[in-house]
């Protein structure tokens, strides 16, 4: 179901922020919608994120991470990457 692939990416941004210090685990899983198996998912991925953004707060830099990680559920939202 692409509803829930769309869920999945937001969760990864709304996830990056808990790293961050933006948001606590809690209020990110709470906006993010997922249950506790996806939202971990979600939280490991914007760890990746966070790790590779650094000290370096370049939004562009940012996106482009954030692309990487969260690329196969937008393949499965319109099947080429993009919807």
């Amino acid at each position: 179901m692409s509803k829930q692939h769309i869920q999945k990416a937001n969760g990864v941004f709304i996830a990056y922020f808990v790293h961050t210090g933006q948001l606590s685990k809690e209020e990110a899983q709470k906006m993010s919608g997922l249950d506790d198996t996806h939202f971990n998912e979600a939280y490991h991925k914007a760890g990746k994120i966070a790790a590779k953004v650094g000290d370096d707060k370049n939004v562009a830099k940012l996106y482009n991470h954030l692309a990487e990680e969260v690329e196969e559920y937008m393949k499965k939202i319109s099947g080429y990457g993009i919807a």
